[in-house]
């Protein structure tokens, strides 16, 4: 993967739109990315991090990217231009950013979005030009799409192409865990992670089923305790019935069993002895009864026989009643006819009074029942008068359209008459405002016309900018001036001290030449040869001066003249800096001086002002001009419409008016009324209302004309049927008559009375009676009692003796059912014992955590630790390159500190001493280099496991400052490798030797308004 052009407007320290084109910058293979702290180096990467995945590393999130020196209606965007596998794409997305309403106050929030497009060429139907396809504009979708293309994960990304050294160091310095959950993150093991929790899930899963199995075996042994009243043994109770085996369960289970059934046998045995005497007893009681129930009902028959002879006299009247009411119930069907009728006929006539007092308050137009004389009116008379009312009402009706077009014109005058009334007050209204409109519109347009045209905005802010420019550079001018003087003249002292120290030096340097045979001299021994001759005899060797130099002069003099000339060079790389800025400042100035300058900002800023208040001004009055003229045109449609309409609607009125007097004076002809404008409703509904009751009053006379005839008729049947079935008159008839309760309650007494003696005397002469003897009634009861108190007793005894058998056979049938459940219980309970136990066991191995894992390593652990080992052979590669070639990173299986996991921990091999030391003991500059071997070493494992992509484009971010000068060039050299392997590296620092390293760079420059991005070579 490879990037071509970054684009970023808005977004992070950017107030505008920065531009950083990759592909200039792969001719040098290796660029700088320089600039202040805090200016936005790092905002260049978190860029590129958010246009590949919408999201930016560490804890910010992308609500916060809005740059907050752009103004609050820019929006904010990022554009990169990059190619993978042969293909090129250009994305750009915008994160979610508040901006004002473009009406109103408040603030619109602004979804996030994106659009990813794929570029191509095509030669013969374009001539080389670039072809855009839309892949998708969809946020979610660019996400997917872009992750599958790139094959990593935002944080792989960042480990592999930012490379991020502090990170690292970290990373390096960590414990097994936390290396652990970094690694784990980046080589996705988390799967394996899933496996111990899972593992551990399980076997916790089946310790509760083992748990569950062994309470059903206690709750089945708590049963068979309980129920037999047999306490459970030491070895079977909660405490210590894990380790109980199922014989031993068994074995106590049966033995109750066995227990239950021979109570059981015991108790069967009183039970059917206590049956065989319930059963005697029985059989005595019964033959006493049947004696005893013999005497009570021969003397309850002589009782019943004795009444009922004496009552023979009542027997016979109730016979004679019933016998009449016989005769009498012939002719209540005549009689009840009769009585009907009568009651019919006086409900008619009460009608016909009533209706014939109604016909008298009937009111009727014109006197039409004049004729009528309600004391003897006839049913026939009414009917000639129901007719004449009801051709009345018909000739009425043929008024109805008339009156009804009277009040639809009237109702319509009453409206347009209101309406012309309004209109009129509208119209004066509209005629005033349009007057009053004319001469505004005619004053605005005057103003409008009398303001000048302003000059271009926007070339006056460019002259101000410049000039602003100057004036800063004229302020700086003095300042700098002055420092390089001052620089000069430190300059002069450094070179005159360097002049000095050399002269020292070489005076040292002379005398000790001059004295150094005195030196060779002091250094001869007897019988050992001279440096100088050869002689082993040394007859007169010279002597020393007493001001003679030595090595440690010579040393301290060097060690002069090497201070005064590093500070000799130091100042004149100061002078040449001033001189450049002062330089820089002169030219930006272009000749003008600080009051020069000062006054045309000034003037360009008055110049500027006044042209935004005359663009103002001259907006307001074009809007007001338009205003007026809409409102003046539309006021003067209307006032138009208003007086089309008035006219309309006042020659309607006179059209309404002319109706309504034709229509009352047709409908006053028709009905014949005195008064015309009385509703020929009211008419018809007088002569409707009085033909009701005419009809209805006619209606009742011919009903009690009817029901009159029928009651005479009724009547005499009724005499008649009584004459023949004995009766003197009707009345007699009736007072034979029994109510329904009486004959049914006198026909019950007489048969019952004859049916109670019949069976008393049948009682009397059955043959069991005769044996009986006349004072044994007494004698059988006593007997009676005797078997009765006998047989209570020995039912008693029979139920105690049953109970107990039903009890104790219920607990023996209850405890032998319990023994299939217990078999099953145990049958549960003894594998789920072995699964939990196995499961136990291989939850500790793979959380590293049981005996037998001798490592004490997690499974996720120990697969980790085959990816660190290839992180490792990768890191070692590059550490060898290395000029001392002293330090190998190797993983010890050692836990850093008690109680922590081990597996991950890493220790630095140093092969100078050959022994091993903890990455904490290595210097600043010592874990730089480490750190980045690292980080290489890990991107290349990523960069594998993630399918190969290659990434071109690499980003190293700081750490470069705590390197010395030789493990800077290892470093250097180990970048040119990566550089001349094809790939670009950025190296993202602020260290001054890396500015005179690396010749291209990409500076970024913070200001007030916030930071702006230029590339640039120092090489020619």
């Amino acid at each position: 993967m490879r990037l071509h052009r970054l684009q970023v407007t808005a977004f992070g320290p950017f107030a505008g739109t920065e531009t950083v084109d990759f592909d200039l910058l792969d001719g040098a293979g290796l660029f700088l990315l320089t600039g202040a702290t805090g200016a936005g180096k790092t905002s260049l990467l978190d860029a590129v991090c958010f246009a590949l995945y919408g999201a930016v590393p560490g804890a910010r999130g992308v609500k916060q990217l809005h740059c907050q020196h752009a103004p609050p209606g820019s929006r904010p965007e990022v554009e990169l231009e990059f190619s993978v596998s042969g293909r090129r794409f250009v994305v750009r997305r915008s994160p979610e950013w508040t901006r004002p309403k473009r009406r109103g106050t408040g603030e619109l929030t602004e979804h996030a979005s994106a659009r990813l497009l794929e570029l191509s060429t095509d030669t013969a139907a374009t001539g080389d030009q670039c072809i855009e396809r839309l892949v998708s504009s969809r946020a979610q979708e660019v996400g997917h799409f872009l992750a599958d293309l790139i094959g990593m994960t935002l944080t792989q990304f960042v480990q592999v192409a930012m490379l991020p050294q502090g990170e690292f160091q970290t990373f390096l310095r960590a414990g097994s865990q936390d290396r652990h959950d970094v690694l784990q993150q980046l080589f996705g093991t988390d799967r394996f992670a899933r496996i111990e929790q899972w593992m551990h899930e399980r076997s916790t899963q089946l310790a509760e089923q083992e748990s569950c199995a062994r309470g059903e075996v206690r709750r089945v042994l708590d049963t068979m305790a309980a129920r037999s009243g047999t306490p459970l043994p030491e070895h079977l109770d909660a405490d210590r019935l894990g380790d109980a085996s199922p014989d031993a369960v068994r074995s106590w289970a049966d033995q109750v069993v066995t227990t239950a059934r021979a109570t059981l046998a015991k108790l069967h045995a009183g039970c059917e002895s206590a049956s065989k005497e319930l059963q005697a007893a029985r059989a005595a009681h019964t033959d006493a009864a049947v004696r005893a129930s013999n005497a009570r009902r021969r003397d309850a028959a002589r009782q019943e026989v004795e009444e009922l002879t004496g009552r023979q006299g009542e027997a016979a009247t109730v016979a004679d009643l019933v016998e009449a009411d016989g005769r009498a119930v012939r002719c209540a069907d005549a009689i009840a006819a009769s009585d009907q009728a009568e009651r019919e006929h006086a409900t008619t006539r009460a009608g016909r009074t009533e209706a014939l007092a109604r016909l008298e308050h009937v009111a009727t137009p014109e006197g039409a029942l004049a004729r009528i004389r309600p004391g003897d009116v006839t049913a026939a008379e009414l009917a000639d008068a129901a007719r004449t009312l009801r051709e009345r009402g018909t000739a009425t009706e043929t008024v109805r359209s008339r009156d009804e077009a009277r009040a639809l014109a009237r109702t319509r005058l009453r409206e347009i008459e209101r309406s012309v009334t309004e209109k009129e007050q509208l119209l004066a209204d509209d005629e005033r405002r349009l007057a009053e409109l004319t001469v505004a519109l005619a004053a605005a347009r005057q103003a409008r016309d009398d303001v000048v045209h302003a000059v271009p905005e926007e070339d006056l802010q460019q002259a101000l900018q410049a000039a602003r420019a100057r004036q800063a550079a004229a302020a700086r001018i003095p300042a700098v001036t002055r420092e390089l003087a001052d620089r000069e003249e430190v300059c002069r002292d450094a070179r005159d001290a360097k002049t000095s120290a050399q002269e020292r030096l070489n005076d040292v340097v002379a005398r000790r030449l001059s004295g150094i045979a005195a030196e060779l001299a002091g250094r001869l021994q007897d019988g050992h040869p001279c440096q100088v001759c050869g002689n082993t005899s040394h007859p007169s060797p010279a002597a020393a001066d007493p001001d003679a130099v030595t090595d440690a002069d010579q040393a301290r003099a060097e060690e002069e003249l090497a201070a005064t000339a590093t500070a000799h060079d130091s100042a004149v790389q100061a002078v040449a800096g001033s001189g450049r800025t002062l330089a820089a400042l002169q030219a930006t100035a272009q000749g003008a001086d600080r009051e020069g300058a000062d006054a045309q900002v000034a003037a360009l800023e008055r110049e500027l002002e006044d042209s935004r208040c005359a663009r103002a001004q001259r907006e307001s009055l074009e809007t007001r001009v338009l205003a007026l003229a809409e409102e003046h045109q539309e006021v003067a449609a209307r006032v138009n419409d208003t007086r089309t309409t008035l006219a309309t609607q006042r020659q309607s009125a006179d059209t309404h008016r002319q109706t309504v007097l034709t229509a009352s004076a047709e409908i006053a002809d028709a009905t014949g009324c005195a008064d015309p404008d009385r509703p020929w409703a009211e008419i018809l509904s007088e002569l409707v209302a009085a033909h009701a009751v005419v009809e209805e009053v006619a209606a009742t006379l011919v009903e009690d004309e009817s029901a009159e005839r029928r009651h005479d008729e009724l009547l005499a049947r009724a005499t008649a049927s009584a004459h023949d079935q004995g009766f003197p008159d009707l009345d007699a008839a009736r007072a034979a008559l029994l109510p329904e309760e009486r004959r049914a309650e006198l026909t019950r007494a007489h048969e019952e009375g004859a049916a109670r003696l019949a069976a008393a005397r049948h009682v009397l002469g059955e043959s069991e009676m005769a044996e009986i003897a006349d004072a044994a009634t007494e004698q059988t009861l006593a007997e009676l009692d005797r078997c009765a108190l006998a047989l209570q007793e020995a039912e008693d005894a029979h139920t105690r003796a049953d109970r107990a058998h039903h009890l104790h056979d219920d607990l023996t049938d209850a405890l032998t059912r319990c023994m299939p459940e217990l078999d099953a219980a145990l049958s549960v309970w003894q594998p789920a014992r072995t699964h939990a136990e196995r499961a136990s066991a291989m939850a500790l191995l793979v959380r590293g955590r049981g005996h037998d894992n001798h490592l004490q390593m997690r499974l996720s652990a120990f697969v980790l630790a085959t990816r660190l080992d290839q992180v490792l052979d990768a890191a070692n590669l590059r550490l060898a390159q290395m000029r001392d070639q002293r330090y190998l990173l190797a993983r010890t299986g050692r836990a850093s500190r008690s109680n922590a996991r081990a597996g991950l921990d890493l220790e630095i091999l140093d092969q100078w001493t050959g022994e091993s030391r903890a990455p904490t003991t290595l210097s600043g500059g010592e874990t730089f280099v480490v750190s980045l071997s690292l980080a290489l070493g890990l991107a290349d494992v990523v960069t594998q496991e993630a399918g190969g992509t290659e990434i071109d484009t690499l980003f190293i971010d700081e750490g470069f400052g705590s390197l010395d000068a030789d493990t800077l060039d290892d470093v250097m050299d180990r970048l040119d490798e990566l550089r001349a392997s094809g790939r670009v590296v950025g190296v993202v620092s602020h260290v001054s030797e890396l500015r005179e390293r690396i010749p291209t760079q990409v500076r970024v420059d913070k200001t007030r308004s916030g930071s702006t991005v230029r590339v640039h070579s120092l090489v020619g």
